[in-house]
């Protein structure tokens, strides 16, 4: 076999072998489970440059009044938008369809994000959501309840530096008013 012949059967192999495995990457866009939401867990990181208001934590001083002064927070605020979906069965959705959502910190307080064992939290507030139901295929008994939500971090309330963390819980309701899949 020459050596034309090789490098051909080693290209047609290693191109066969990226189509397959891209294939199978495309096929689970949509949640394979019946009354579960995914993803399930997301892990977003706030940037250093979101909590000030000239997007760097350092700067230059021109007098002894700069050196004191307070640095300038972001007073805006960020967000982060988490996009989820869940496919259900079409007969358990209530209709019109509801989606409810609650926003809990890892300490249990109420629309805050807080750290770990900690009183120290960030307010949390829901900017604006929205949701559709999609067509599931050709599956006629099940339906795709697509939803993104927008959460805002007040930045400026920041107290301690670290790592702070929280729930957001999303309930799409069912024929009798509570939650599907809980």
């Amino acid at each position: 076999m020459s050596s034309k012949c090789k490098l051909r059967c080693c290209l047609a192999m290693v191109v066969g072998f990226l189509g397959l495995s891209q294939s199978q990457l495309l096929a689970q866009s949509a949640p394979t489970e019946i009354n579960r939401i995914s993803p399930s867990e997301v892990d977003e990181k706030l940037n250093s440059s979101e909590f000030f208001l000239n997007g760097q934590q350092t700067g230059t001083a021109k007098n002894i009044e700069d050196l004191y002064a307070p640095p300038e927070f972001n007073q805006q605020g960020t967000t982060r938008a988490i996009e989820w979906q869940m496919r259900v069965r079409q007969n358990e959705l209530s209709s019109p369809v509801e989606v409810e959502y609650e926003v809990k910190a890892d300490n249990l307080t109420g629309n805050t994000f807080s750290q770990e064992n900690s009183r120290n939290t960030i307010p949390v507030t829901i900017a604006g959501t929205e949701f559709e139901t999609l067509p599931d295929g050709n599956e006629t008994e099940t339906v795709i309840v697509k939803g993104k939500v927008t959460l805002k971090f007040d930045v400026s309330q920041f107290r301690a530096a670290g790592e702070y963390g929280g729930r957001v819980s999303i309930c799409v309701k069912n024929t009798s008013g509570g939650c599907i899949g809980s």
